[in-house]
């Protein structure tokens, strides 16, 4: 990838990721502070529009506060930014080159990788800068997308799910059609559509007729019934809410 385009990558991610604001602090941040310190990667995952990226900026609003980091320690990208797409795992150390270059970094570095599991061989290079450089690296990544449509065109599948890891995907559709990428000797399956759901009556009228545990614990109800009145009271509220199981 050529050296401006990842200049004006660098440039660009960093100033719309500083400049956002608006964000709620979750309680959950003062238990990774004391992870912080530690020269281990911190992880965020989770699935698509979770909160991920705002957790992560609200981690960097806390270092420049609180800590005293200098913005210049600091890189952030978003490997979801369609100008990735030439990116390789090649490019990488350019990409570093060019940060430390641009930015000067007095201290210990700082970043801010969103989405980077979109790049085979990420893990590689962070291992590497965690073993050698004085680095602190905070990764977010959604391993899975779930998709259920109600009013879309009919020509499109209702329901997808989509699996990703390390350069290889699955995508699976309407529960009929499961296509592989990346896979040596697997590229397409397909078979009769089953959700499950005759099997959960026979196993209804079964315990019915004959007794037996329920098929859905007491337990699971009340928590099922916890987080959604937690999701309610977040939302009016504005601020995460943590549920005990």
């Amino acid at each position: 990838m050529e050296k401006e385009k990842l200049k004006e990558l660098i440039i660009g991610h960093k100033e719309k990721f500083l400049s956002r604001g608006g964000l709620v602090r979750r309680e959950i941040q003062d238990k990774i502070a004391d992870y912080i310190p530690q020269r281990e990667i911190l992880i965020i995952t989770g699935v698509r529009r979770s909160g991920k990226s705002s957790l992560m900026k609200l981690l960097c609003d806390d270092l420049l506060s609180r800590e005293g980091v200098l913005e210049n320690d600091i890189l952030y990208l978003n490997f979801e930014d369609e100008r990735f797409i030439p990116f390789t795992f090649q490019d990488f150390e350019p990409l570093y080159e060019t940060f430390i270059e641009l930015e000067n970094p007095q201290g210990r570095i700082y970043l801010f990788l969103d989405e980077i599991q979109n790049i085979s061989g990420w893990e590689k290079w962070l291992n590497r800068l965690y073993e050698f450089e004085n680095v602190k690296i905070f990764v977010t990544g959604s391993n899975a997308v779930i998709n259920y449509f109600a009013n879309g065109n009919k020509g499109y599948s209702k329901e997808r799910v989509e699996v990703h890891s390390q350069g290889r995907s699955l995508v699976m559709d309407n529960w009929r059609t499961l296509r592989g990428f990346g896979f040596k000797g697997f590229s397409k399956l397909k078979k009769k559509q089953y959700k499950g759901h005759s099997e959960q009556f026979r196993l209804l009228i079964e315990r019915v007729k004959n007794g037996g545990e329920a098929l859905i614990s007491f337990g699971e109800i009340v928590n099922t019934t916890r987080a959604s009145f937690g999701a309610i009271e977040s939302l009016r509220e504005g601020r995460w809410m943590e549920m005990e199981g």
